[in-house]
């Protein structure tokens, strides 16, 4: 059983039961985390302390470098046509 599988179960087994304080205990810590992602000024003040200029070169670079793979040209593949 992979990882969305898992999941799917572990959600249809709490949306069944009538224990929906127990879905929302285990839940909410994860959903916490998620919205710091979301608040807009920890996101104002990532932008501005995170040279992305720099790490857009560096990661066009690195594709770069990853599209160069003689492996994956021999099978006329790219690094992302869903094979990672």
């Amino acid at each position: 059983m992979d990882k969305a599988e898992e999941d799917a179960l572990f959600f249809q087994q709490y949306r069944a039961s009538e224990n929906s304080g127990e879905f929302e205990r285990r839940v909410w810590p994860y959903v916490k985390q998620v919205f710091l992602y979301e608040d807009p000024v920890r996101q104002e003040a990532a932008r501005k302390s995170v040279p992305v200029d720099e790490v857009e070169e560096k990661a066009l670079v690195s594709l770069a470098k990853i599209d160069m793979d003689p492996r994956l040209k021999k099978h006329g593949l790219r690094p992302y046509d869903g094979i990672w």
